[in-house]
């Protein structure tokens, strides 16, 4: 999360118009559900990719760290599904563990579907992360106040944002001071110094929520909260370089086996 935060005010993005990062990543994103195809999946996250580390200026080792947050669940997710679970007369060439009669195997149809479920998956990662890391909070904020969405919801997403700041450090601080004292030496200590940091975190929210309250209270808040929006306009050269963007896409969508 932290990271997140960090490249979304140091990328060679920040100061360009959320709505035009968003004419971006949001129709690629459609075009990869929409698409039932590996090719323009993996055609897509290789323009996205190059336009995160060239156009964005994200350094490569951090776009793969990025990346490689969501890839244990994404290829425990897979693995679930190339590997399919037969019971009776089953292709000896795809067997690949017998439990009497019952038998692990993986056939030609699940692995494509596997694979296009992990590239889909990762595609889609690719155009989230090509909006979300390169724009700041406030922004995006101003996104969703021009969309119409409900204030409630905008200042709930703030709150949030902010809490998980918060309490991570809050979490961490907690944590150093139980290694410091052993907390952890033993399976059963770590399970005692796990209860009591969920508990310290729950109590600490709770207080924390309060007193939150009443400093901005003390400071004016009325319901809803000013933030200073910072953004240029969207520019014709930059809405030509969206179009060709997505003329190529199509071209892919058009041009591959669907």
């Amino acid at each position: 999360m932290f990271i997140i935060d960090r490249i979304a005010y140091t990328n060679n993005l920040t100061e360009r118009h959320p709505a035009g990062k968003a004419l971006i990543s949001l129709p690629a994103l459609v075009t990869i559900l929409l698409a039932d195809s590996i090719y323009i999946g993996l055609s897509v996250f290789i323009i996205i990719s190059v336009l995160i580390i060239g156009w964005a200026k994200i350094k490569p080792c951090t776009y793969i760290k990025l990346l490689s947050l969501p890839f244990a669940f994404i290829m425990v997710s897979t693995l679930s599904i190339v590997i399919i679970l037969h019971k009776g007369s089953f292709n000896p060439a795809n067997r690949l563990i017998n439990i009497g009669p019952y038998y692990l195997g993986v056939t030609d149809e699940s692995l494509t579907k596997g694979l296009l479920i992990f590239v889909k998956t990762f595609s889609c990662i690719t155009c989230f992360y090509f909006f979300t890391p390169t724009t700041p909070m406030t922004d995006i904020l101003y996104l969703l106040k021009r969309m119409h969405v409900p204030e409630v919801l905008r200042e709930l997403i703030l709150l949030i944002y902010r809490y998980i700041f918060i309490f991570n450090t809050y979490a961490k601080t907690v944590h150093t001071a139980q290694k410091v004292r052993l907390g952890y030496g033993t399976f059963a200590g770590s399970l005692h110094s796990l209860s009591m940091l969920v508990s310290t975190i729950f109590i600490k929210s709770y207080t924390f929520s309060g007193k939150y309250f009443q400093a901005l209270r003390a400071r004016g808040y009325e319901g809803s909260f000013r933030v200073i929006h910072n953004v240029t306009p969207i520019r014709l050269p930059f809405l030509t370089g969206v179009g060709v963007l997505h003329l190529l896409i199509f071209a892919l969508v058009i041009g591959l086996p669907l």
